[in-house]
């Protein structure tokens, strides 16, 4: 037993040299010597030995993950979003690895486990420090500090490289010098009322800048202001095109002045004007239409024209008044115009009788112009003509037996006169053993008609 403990122990002894000799050679070259002194380590125990050897496994294992975790963020750019609270870790490191350098593997344990700590939360803390580096860059820009906004936008896409804010804002950062040139230019130019060239000024920097507020605020000011112009323009022209009755024109521009302020009050008011003035011309121009087809005694054209204002406005009272006389007067001379073309209809009782009522209404009227005083004399004419009764001579054989329609039996004559009114006629003649004769004819007035002969020469 004795030899067997002894044997253990010089086991345990040999460990605790080659972990105090060996290992610090073969792990890596992190010591740093603190002075050209070489110390020369002080004898320990076998249980020491132990015990300094697990110490160091320990803190070795902490220092790998460490590392890794270094890499980690090193590859991830912490230098540059967390520089501060990097190199406080890394003076940590630095402290541990003093401490496991003089063999204080505990101490440096604690070291390199706050190290791991600071890491952690440096990894933790990224959502919250992009928030504020987007945050920052934001604000910079907006005070004009287009270098502090891009160094805060790079800071952003450090912790994110693929953040769209972060890459938009930075990007904006690097046009805002240009934008700011566009923005100077167009000032100048609403200075000078040049407001086209200041709108592309505005348009330019907003292009560059599309979340730049004052410039898509200056872009609307132009606009508004450019409307204010066409809209003036497009209302002076109206006004102008309605001063002159040029309805047409005055309707082009108010609605183009309309497309422009859909609600504007003076667009409704100048509609409604718009209505009563061309309702007011029209009516007008029909009212002299009118005057001119009465004038002329073209009543049916006249009467279609009173109709047309009546339609626009009943309570015309001249369009009533018009159309009334129109349609009495286009009456009556459509009935004169009847006899007048067919005069031969006063040929008989019943139409002959019309024509004079007819007549008597024409006498009646007072105003009566050129052509109705024509057609007035035309028909009294016609009339008269058609009440005069004309002489016929008749020729028969004394032996024929002749009967004149519409004025009966004559009996046999060799020649005989009658008085006839003007018309037509059918005159007949029979005899005895002889086939019966019958004659048309006509007595029209102012001819003398031919004489008619009638007699019967065919035997049966």
């Amino acid at each position: 037993m004795n030899r067997f403990v002894l044997g253990a122990l010089a086991a345990l002894v040999a460990a605790a040299l080659g972990v105090v000799l060996v290992l610090p050679d073969i792990v890596n070259d992190r010591a740093v010597p603190t002075s050209d002194t070489v110390v020369q380590p002080a004898p320990v125990t076998p249980e020491k030995a132990v015990e300094l050897a697990q110490g160091r496994r320990t803190a070795e294992g902490i220092l790998a993950r460490v590392l890794r975790a270094q890499a980690d963020l090193m590859e991830n750019r912490v230098d540059q979003w967390a520089p501060a609270a990097y190199d406080a870790a890394l003076r940590t490191l630095a402290e541990g690895d003093v401490h496991f350098d003089s063999g204080a593997y505990e101490a440096a344990s604690r070291a390199y486990s706050s190290v791991m700590e600071q890491f952690d939360a440096i990894t933790a803390s990224r959502p919250e420090r992009l928030a504020a580096a987007l945050t920052a860059g934001a604000d910079a820009y907006d005070a004009g500090d287009a270098d502090m906004a891009a160094r805060q936008y790079t800071v952003a896409l450090a912790i994110d490289p693929g953040n769209e804010t972060a890459t938009v804002g930075l990007d904006r950062a690097r046009n805002f010098e240009t934008v700011r040139a566009h923005m100077r230019d167009g000032a100048t130019h609403m200075e000078n009322q040049a407001w086209a060239e200041a709108r592309r000024a505005f348009a330019s920097a907003l292009a560059l800048d599309k979340a730049y507020t004052p410039a898509a605020r200056a872009l609307r000011d132009v606009d508004r202001k450019l409307a204010d112009i066409v809209f003036t323009r497009d209302m002076s022209a109206f006004y102008t095109a309605l001063s002159a009755e040029r309805f047409d024109a005055a309707a082009k521009s108010l609605n183009a002045a309309a497309r422009n302020r859909p609600g504007a009050p003076d667009v409704k008011l100048a509609r409604q004007r718009l209505e009563t003035e061309s309702r007011r011309a029209t009516l007008a121009n029909l009212r002299a239409e009118g005057t001119r087809l009465t004038q002329a005694e073209q009543w049916t054209r006249a009467a279609d024209t009173y109709a047309k204002a009546l339609a626009i406005d009943p309570n015309v009272a001249f369009a009533q008044q018009g159309e009334k006389q129109s349609r009495d007067r286009a009456a009556l001379d459509a009935g004169i115009e009847r006899f007048l073309g067919d005069p031969t209809r006063l040929y008989s009782p019943g139409p002959l009788e019309n024509a004079r009522q007819i007549l008597s209404r024409a006498l009646a009227v007072t105003d009566a112009g050129p052509r109705l005083t024509g057609q007035r004399d035309r028909l009294s004419a016609a009339i008269e003509d058609a009440i005069t009764p004309l002489r016929v001579n008749l020729v028969s054989d004394g032996a024929t037996d002749v009967t004149l329609y519409r004025v009966g039996p004559l009996g046999r004559f060799s020649t005989m006169q009658v008085e006839l009114l003007p018309g037509d006629y059918v005159i007949v003649g029979a005899c005895r053993g002889y086939r019966d004769v019958r004659h048309n004819f006509q007595v029209r007035p102012g001819t003398v008609p031919a004489p008619v002969k009638v007699e019967c020469k065919d035997r049966i």
